[in-house]
């Protein structure tokens, strides 16, 4: 299972992990922290920005999301949810001009609490020494940032005190030094409070490895937690992706209502953005509880407030 942050920067796999942390982060803002800052951990996390021309998913999948919401009538803009008018409305080029470069998980993250003027404890880490100086960079004017030029391990502070952690791991197997029981370590380390979001591609042919990962997800949970869950996302299967034909995104401690967040924006972005030859398909896996919410555009910051 391989996967390279910058050569997929802004991909569909991008769009629906970058829409589900900003529901994330934006629900844990507004539920509060007492006062002291977000506490956010990033394990893999990447450049703070990759340049556009080097990844050709780029213009199918925040490009096609950015094209699709500025068709959109004025006066229906309102309907479109409040996370993805925030993120376009941030980072896409004007109209017609050409994306030149796209923000890594840690950068929009930055970004949101920023702009919402929230306090931020975010701690990143990166074994590719440029990426680390990258994230340094943009990001080391703020003094809650810590970035580490190495692997995390489940004893770092940036780990278990986190209120909300991804692991979004380039790569699993021997070439990354990485397993899928390393990740769950990582996630177990985090307080019983943090949300954790677990990202992993799924690839054209590797069908079989289903079972393994819903039970891969079941061995995440604790009877003291809100349960594991996971959503795949699929989409059909284009070269600018190359073998990977969708992603799974785990759930780990998230209570319902922030769960179903998530869920509704991407079957939004399924039934709106991603149709026709883009098309999302969306797999709920493990508990969910049913969506009581009435039906309409209502989705994530905007819903359950």
């Amino acid at each position: 299972m391989g996967y390279d942050h910058r050569t997929k920067a802004g991909n569909q796999a991008d769009v629906a992990k970058h829409a589900a942390l900003i529901v994330l982060i934006a629900r844990r803002l507004s539920a509060g922290t007492g006062s002291g800052p977000i506490r956010y951990a990033d394990v893999c996390a990447g450049p703070a920005r990759s340049p556009a021309a080097h990844s050709p998913g780029l213009p199918d999948g925040a490009g096609h999301l950015a094209s699709a919401l500025a068709l959109w009538p004025r006066l229906m803009r309102g309907s479109i949810p409040r996370e993805l008018r925030w993120f376009v409305d941030r980072y896409a080029p004007p109209r017609r001009a050409a994306w030149k470069t796209y923000p890594g998980s840690s950068t929009i993250v930055a970004d949101l609490c920023a702009d919402s003027r929230a306090p931020l404890a975010l701690t990143a880490w990166d074994i590719a020494p440029d990426a680390a100086a990258s994230l340094r960079e943009a990001l080391g004017r703020n003094p809650g940032v810590t970035v580490h030029a190495r692997a995390a391990t489940p004893a770092d502070e940036g780990v278990t005190r986190a209120d909300v952690l991804l692991l979004d791991p380039p790569g699993i197997g021997e070439r990354f030094g990485l397993r899928l029981a390393d990740l769950a370590d990582i996630a177990r380390a985090a307080p019983p409070a943090a949300w954790t979001l677990i990202w992993l591609p799924i690839l054209e042919g590797a069908e079989g490895d289903d079972a393994a990962a819903r039970a891969w997800i079941g061995s995440l949970a604790d009877p003291s937690l809100p349960p594991p869950r996971a959503l795949g996302v699929r989409w059909p299967s284009r070269p600018s992706h190359g073998k990977m034909v969708g992603c799974l995104l785990v759930l780990r401690a998230v209570p319902d209502g922030p769960a179903i967040a998530v869920r509704s924006l991407l079957s939004w972005l399924a039934r709106h953005v991603f149709t026709g030859a883009h098309a999302w398909s969306i797999e709920s896996i493990g508990s969910w509880p049913a969506d009581t919410r009435p039906g309409g555009t209502r989705f994530g910051m905007s819903a359950e407030r």
